[in-house]
């Protein structure tokens, strides 16, 4: 098992630090405080979610949890990254994700199973204290074939703060990846996440599973807006029979749906579609490789 594709980067522990550190927090020879029993976050609403697109899976992300753009790629690479915030400046609650290709061999749960604990172990080396005290075998919600990891419960101090957190892993053989889903909070933030972090991982599905995709019935226009009467809105021509694949950040309508069209030439188009001229279909079938 290479290392170097699975553990989550010693980048992010900086990030973290710096977010504990970057706004003027509480006076220095303060004693510690108390534990306090926060409220848990209940705010997670799957209609008004981001949905990322990482390592063939898409994840719902609730709106208050802010990316970092210059902390984030998913570009299709084979490091693959996502970083968010729902709380920061002094209080840090951070959500991370990865997905990295292992070139050096197939991934597997057989794999990921026998370096479980070397796994817990390399991860807590990015924190100045740090304790692994369970993990559990963890199985995804709502995929047609079975995928499971390992989910990791830990505390941590970085830099004076404490805190907890949770870490999954699995494998994503299709795309020979290893999925790295991170959560991370300061024992001072506004909110427990734990149960937050639980619903996002409940909403993670596998991209060709979930996505949804129309057949164009004949030769249509795509628009920048869903309204057939204003000329300028007008992208471009679909053509009859092409697959186009519906956006789900596209807010409800009942006459139009959002989709991404992507010619044969490679160009995309994300654009509006009128409901009347679709149908929906069937995921395509992956191109089989040729040497």
């Amino acid at each position: 098992m290479s290392y170097k594709a699975l553990i989550v980067t010693l980048a992010f522990t900086a990030a973290f630090a710096s977010g504990c550190l970057a706004a003027e927090t509480e006076a220095e020879g303060q004693t510690e405080r108390e534990a306090v029993v926060r409220q848990q976050k209940d705010g997670f609403d799957e209609n008004e979610a981001s949905l990322v697109e990482i390592g063939g899976y898409t994840v719902k992300i609730p709106s208050y949890w802010q990316a970092e753009e210059a902390e984030t790629s998913l570009d299709g690479s084979d490091q693959e990254y996502y970083c968010a915030y729902a709380e920061r400046q002094g209080k840090v609650a951070l959500l991370q994700m990865e997905a990295n290709v292992d070139d050096q061999e197939p991934v597997s749960f057989s794999v990921l199973e026998d370096e479980e604990k070397k796994i817990a172990q390399a991860f807590g080396q990015s924190f100045d204290s740090y304790d692994c005290s369970q993990s559990r075998l963890y199985e995804l919600q709502g995929s047609e074939q079975p995928v499971k990891g390992f989910l990791w419960d830990f505390t941590f101090s970085v830099q004076g703060r404490q805190g907890n957190g949770q870490f999954l892993m699995f494998p994503a053989e299709e795309e020979n990846r290893w999925m790295q889903v991170l959560m991370m909070q300061t024992d001072n933030t506004d909110f427990d996440y734990t149960g937050d972090f639980q619903k996002i991982l409940d909403s993670i599905r596998n991209e060709k599973e979930s996505a949804v995709y129309y057949r164009v019935t004949t030769l249509i226009n795509i628009r920048s807006a869903p309204d057939e009467t204003d000329d300028a809105n007008k992208l471009g021509k679909i053509p009859e029979n092409a697959l186009v694949k519906a956006d789900p950040t596209g807010e409800a309508n009942e006459r139009w749906v959002k989709v991404t069209y992507t010619a044969e030439d490679g160009s995309s188009i994300n654009g509006w579609v009128s409901r009347d001229y679709v149908e929906q279909t069937q995921a395509p079938e992956a191109e089989a490789e040729t040497e």
